[in-house]
């Protein structure tokens, strides 16, 4: 009988964002029908808080029960639709290139259709994490005999978590500053290839000049500047978990993202239903820009890569 479920995921910073959601969706119905469940991944535990009932571990703990069978010229846990039970403990992957109904229904590498201009849905969305988590849930109720309601993207998509006693920190931190307005940006490099590594700070450095009343905040300190309008999230010591920058986020007007790492977190009701906000997205193809895009919220993508444009976005938004 499975007592423990153990979803995990060994990939990067916005996977990891990604799978919270799967997983808060999931914990509160494995707990109510008195499964244990955990998640597992690569990072410091402290960088995302999960539900409560969730407990937090290292990928490197359960990687043992998992490895290295071939099947089909992978490990099993890498195939879609393929889970491992170990005695009284069900392990799955919810990394979303893993799920049965992402590879099938929309992404096939094999498919010239799938290329993403071509596609029907997005790459990465709300719609599309629900998906995997209804594959998820499928795996569970096979192995562990429950019925869990399915997901849907909307379901998905959180409010920020405004709870915590940390967050005054953050709200001294705007309450003190003598900026009218705040542009909160993610400029770490993507490295899932959806998007140009430019320069941000040195591409918007025109911008961050001219327009002296508004405050420049970067979650990585990749630059040296003189800008007294310029800060990063290390800042402020309490800033530096992802659920930090994501209670940032919802006090700037402005977000920018290249759809990588920090800049997923950005997507919650707060943020996507305020009609007052802007989220700016750099990327290939539009449909991997925003993880949510049904909000009251300014939606604003770009393709064209160069600082003109980044520059010309900017003015119109902060003008």
């Amino acid at each position: 009988m499975i007592k423990n479920v153990i979803l995990f995921n060994d990939h990067g910073i916005g996977d990891l964002i990604w799978s919270k959601h799967v997983v808060n969706y999931i914990t509160p119905h494995l707990t109510k029908n008195g499964i244990n469940c955990s998640f597992n991944h690569k990072y410091n535990k402290s960088i995302l808080n999960f539900d409560k009932n969730t407990t937090l571990g290292s990928y490197h703990d359960c990687a043992v029960y998992i490895s290295p069978v071939d099947y089909q010229g992978m490990y099993p846990i890498h195939s879609p639709s393929i889970c491992v039970v170990n005695e009284n403990c069900l392990f799955i992957n919810t990394w979303l290139l893993f799920s049965h109904s992402f590879v099938n229904n929309i992404y096939n590498q094999n498919n010239p259709e799938s290329h993403p201009d071509n596609m029907p849905a997005n790459l990465v969305n709300f719609d599309s994490l629900a998906l995997l988590t209804n594959d998820v849930i499928d795996l569970i109720e096979k192995n562990c005999n429950i019925s869990i309601p399915r997901a849907t993207g909307d379901m998905l998509l959180p409010y920020c978590n405004k709870n915590s006693s940390k967050y005054n920190d953050i709200d001294n931190f705007f309450k003190n500053q003598v900026f009218s307005n705040y542009v909160l940006i993610s400029n770490g490099d993507s490295r899932s290839g959806q998007t140009e590594n430019f320069n941000i700070y040195e591409w918007l450095e025109p911008i961050i000049q001219q327009y002296s009343t508004w405050g420049f905040i970067f979650t990585e300190k990749k630059f040296k500047t003189t800008y007294k309008n310029v800060m990063t999230t290390s800042n402020n010591p309490s800033t530096q978990s992802l659920d930090n920058i994501e209670y940032m986020s919802t006090k700037c007007k402005v977000l920018f993202t290249r759809s990588s790492g920090p800049g997923h977190i950005f997507f919650n009701r707060d943020n996507c239903f305020d009609e007052n906000k802007t989220i700016i997205a750099y990327t290939k193809y539009k449909n991997t820009a925003f993880l949510y895009d049904k909000g009251t919220c300014n939606y604003v993508w770009s393709n064209i890569f160069t600082q003109e444009n980044l520059i010309e976005n900017f003015k119109n938004i902060l003008c």
